[in-house]
């Protein structure tokens, strides 16, 4: 363990003082608890993560299952339509992308495991979306999210932390908004409801990994450097952490794999824990004042600062009873995918 030891620390000395002065150290405690809190809600309300390995299986197996093929050209439509008829102020950039060729679809055949969709400016300072297609719903909620990161990225933005935080969420949001208006179409609610299990998973799995992040981050912060007591100067300081060394040892060892050096990922991560919870909240508030809020947030994120940002769509987190609605509509979600699943499983075994 000793050579883990000095990995990590090094890396925590080097990130530390990289995040030093900023947001993601000074309000490390607001995350930590965001992330504590994401993590608890998933585990304590997804039927996933309450059931046997057999039922896990059974659940996993609805989720992973498509019944209904789209070609690229059925998912384009899909999400055109549905631009035209919600955020109209984005047709023109849908169309330009397409026509000058921006959005480069990928067909999941030929990747490997290492591939993924993303927005970004190439190396000629062209702009590009490249998107992993699998001919179901997912290419839907590929296409608008990377659409929408390429409209909200800048080179250069002004306020570069708010972006990281930020963009995900605002992705996320017409994510959302657009399974919203599919289900008003008639859509496959059942399918619909897949997808956005992903996002759930997708969030225990990073809320996972950055809550060992941060647990040594903040442990390196307040003990020095990690060594095989920590866990004992945790335990006796904090209701968070490890309950003994063996569970100490292990998550440092399933941290680290088989690397010689570990790259933090607390900065690029956070945001979509952020990211999840201010969208599930957002598409649950009850008119479409919030749609133009999205869209001018989509300009903000750039220029503004961050909790500035969040006041603009009714959120505070200097208040306790915001940050708990956030968790309240979180949990809403959760149970409704829950309930889709139940109610299909019962109608098979009838």
């Amino acid at each position: 363990m000793e050579e883990k030891y000095k990995i990590i620390n090094d890396r925590l000395n080097e990130y530390c003082k990289r995040i030093d002065d900023t947001i993601y150290m000074e309000d490390l405690h607001l995350f930590f608890y965001l992330t504590i809190n994401t993590v608890t809600t998933i585990y304590e309300n997804d039927i996933a993560y309450q059931s046997s390995i057999e039922k896990y299986a059974s659940i996993y197996s609805f989720y992973q299952k498509r019944n209904i093929y789209l070609s690229s050209t059925q998912s384009l439509d899909i999400v055109r339509n549905f631009i035209k008829n919600k955020i109209p102020v984005f047709l023109d950039n849908f169309d330009e992308y397409i026509k000058n060729g921006v959005l480069d679809f990928i067909d999941s055949d030929t990747t490997t495991e290492n591939d993924y969709s993303y927005s970004g400016i190439s190396d000629d300072n062209k702009r590009e979306i490249h998107a992993i297609i699998n001919h179901n719903y997912e290419d839907l909620e590929t296409i608008i999210h990377e659409f929408i990161h390429q409209l909200n990225l800048e080179e250069s933005p002004v306020s570069k932390t708010t972006r990281l935080l930020l963009t995900e969420g605002i992705s996320i949001y017409f994510e959302m908004l657009l399974f919203k208006y599919l289900e008003e179409k008639g859509y496959n609610i059942e399918e619909i409801s897949k997808i956005k299990k992903m996002r759930i998973n997708d969030c225990a799995r990073i809320s996972d990994e950055i809550l060992t992040e941060l647990t040594l981050i903040d442990s390196y912060m307040k003990f020095g450097s990690i060594n095989e007591n920590t866990w004992k100067d945790r335990k006796e300081l904090c209701d968070f952490g490890w309950s003994n060394k063996e569970g100490f040892e292990f998550e440092i060892r399933n941290l680290l794999g088989d690397k010689k050096e570990y790259k933090f990922k607390y900065i690029n991560n956070i945001g979509y824990i952020v990211g999840t919870l201010i969208a599930f909240y957002a598409i649950n508030q009850p008119n479409d004042e919030m749609t133009n809020k999205f869209i001018k947030l989509n300009e903000l994120v750039n220029t503004e600062n961050f909790y500035e940002c969040l006041k603009y769509i009714g959120i505070d987190f200097s208040k306790d009873e915001d940050i708990d609605k956030l968790f309240i509509t979180f949990k809403d979600e959760i149970l409704k995918i829950n309930e889709i699943y139940e109610n299909n499983h019962i109608l098979k075994k009838q």
